[in-house]
């Protein structure tokens, strides 16, 4: 479960409370490809026309897939279909892009590669949608995501890429990426870390050579031609040698019109631009390699270079030459520094060792408030800048700390400091940690927050936290403080759920 903690006001001690889903970066449209009538939200039937909100724990359920579980969704209806909107938290889209787009790939350091150039495309091209109000589809017009296939290593890809961009002149970089370039990349206007080169890691398993043929009835019918094709050749190509245009019967015709207009109505056969067309009889026979567009990095090629030992970094130099990898425009990367039982992930740890020796000292402190003993090492990600850290955790600037698991992400030590809070932030964060780590599964949210809020002393403002507090508090009045770390560790008594 995650959890955050937000700063409402620094006057002397934390004011501090928390919600219990962490606000997320992305809005994306959910079955973009997919005409949906009806579906279940909660196990309540909903179908066209429908308007709602839900948040909290939500599960969407639409015929023929796997249920989507989730913290916020916006459903309403559009000529006649529901549209799907959720909050996503950034890391959970890299993680189900990741299964989308390499599915059944397990090298770390293809995947690890893949998620920096996908969450790079995800901060630069956020706003694809903005008209239709929300950032990104769920579809190949912006990422292919499986959100059903996600799994642990493409979760483990994402978290240990957290936050990490690939950055051109100041900006994230325009990280396109394709499925086979057919042995030669495409040039874009984007930048010069995307040229037209030969690749030879992609070809070492094969041109991927396809072959499509269509009458001239059937491209007249695609392309609304009043007569039948009788001519068709390639008139201009790029210098990858992708087709450009095209003559059809005499017109010029744009290889990417032509591509889209033969996809839409006989299904993608033409998998790419780099072809030749002959006539052989009655038919137009296209012969080309590749699969995609060719610009930027060939997957094909990433999974030859992770299967030869190559490095994530050695990938990304290699397809998008330039660029820099790093939180931030300077390049900074994180730096791990361990101390006797966490592991501080920095850019800057030796500046920055104080956290870590205060970070030890506040989980000895969780261990005793909650009589609980912590095995395994708890990581400490401390972001440079407060833009890194809502980049990577989705939340606003308002919220100091982000836990979820075994991790605990921070805005910068500097800013804690200077607020006088990292120390009361420290121990909130790792008494949920300790807490979580022998908690019984399925306790209810109040219990969860106003349990830490008591052994950690923090005074709420907001009215939720204030009341959860009051119910724990009123809880160790009766039965005592090792009575309820029971009831945490065993789960409540039946009286006291039904109760609740």
């Amino acid at each position: 479960m995650a959890s955050r903690l937000i700063i409402f006001a620094f006057l002397g001690t934390a004011l501090a409370a928390r919600l219990p889903n962490s606000e997320t970066a992305l809005e994306i449209r959910l079955f973009s490809r997919t005409n949906v009538t009806e579906a279940r939200v909660n196990g309540q039937r909903i179908h066209a026309p429908h308007q709602g909100v839900y948040q909290g724990q939500v599960v969407l359920e639409v015929k023929g897939t796997k249920p989507l579980y989730l913290s916020h969704l916006n459903v309403s209806t559009r000529s006649g279909h529901l549209i799907f909107l959720a909050n996503i938290p950034l890391e959970q889209y890299v993680a189900s892009v990741l299964a989308g787009e390499l599915n059944g790939v397990s090298n770390p350091e293809t995947l690890k590669a893949m998620a920096i150039a996908i969450r790079t495309y995800a901060i630069r091209h956020r706003s694809a949608h903005a008209r239709e109000g929300y950032d990104l589809c769920d579809t190949t017009h912006c990422q292919n995501v499986y959100w059903s296939q996600r799994s642990k290593i493409h979760q483990e890809a994402a978290e240990s890429t957290e936050g990490l961009l690939l950055w051109w002149k100041g900006e994230p970089a325009a990280t396109y990426y394709h499925a086979h370039c057919g042995g030669m990349s495409e040039a874009s206007p984007m930048g010069t870390y995307l040229p037209a080169k030969a690749d030879a890691h992609c070809v070492t398993r094969g041109n991927d050579h396809w072959r499509a043929a269509f009458t001239g009835e059937q491209l007249a019918d695609a392309l609304s031609l009043k007569v039948p094709a009788m001519t068709v050749e390639v008139t201009d190509r790029s210098p990858s040698g992708r087709a450009n245009y095209l003559s059809v019967n005499g017109r010029r015709i744009g290889a990417n019109q032509f591509q889209s207009a033969l996809g839409s109505r006989f299904g993608w056969q033409v998998k790419s631009l780099l072809f030749d067309v002959t006539r052989v009889g009655d038919k137009f026979v296209f012969a080309g390699r590749g699969r995609g567009h060719g610009v930027g990095l060939c997957q094909i090629g990433a999974i030859q270079m992770g299967a030869t030992g190559h490095t994530a970094r050695e990938i990304l130099e290699t397809y998008y030459p330039g660029t820099r990898i790093g939180l931030t425009a300077q390049g900074l990367d994180w730096v791990s520094r361990r101390g006797e039982r966490l592991e501080l992930l920095s850019t800057d740890p030796a500046q920055e060792e104080f956290v870590l020796s205060a970070a030890e000292r506040a989980l000895k402190e969780a261990e005793s408030r909650t009589r609980l003993q912590l095995t395994g090492r708890v990581q400490l990600k401390l972001f440079p800048t407060v833009a890194t850290f809502r980049n990577a955790t989705g939340e606003s600037g308002t919220v100091a700390a982000s836990t979820r698991g075994r991790v605990v992400r921070l805005q910068p030590a500097k800013t804690l400091q200077a607020k006088q809070v990292l120390e009361a932030i420290l121990l909130h964060e790792l008494l949920h940690v300790v807490l979580e780590s022998q908690g019984q599964a399925g306790q209810p949210w109040w219990f969860r927050e106003g349990l830490t809020l008591a052994l950690s002393g923090d005074k709420p403002t907001d009215a939720r936290y204030t009341q959860a507090l009051q119910r724990v508090r009123q809880l160790v009045s009766e039965h005592g403080l090792d009575r309820v770390l029971t009831f945490w560790r065993q789960g409540l008594g039946t009286a006291i759920a039904r109760e609740n």
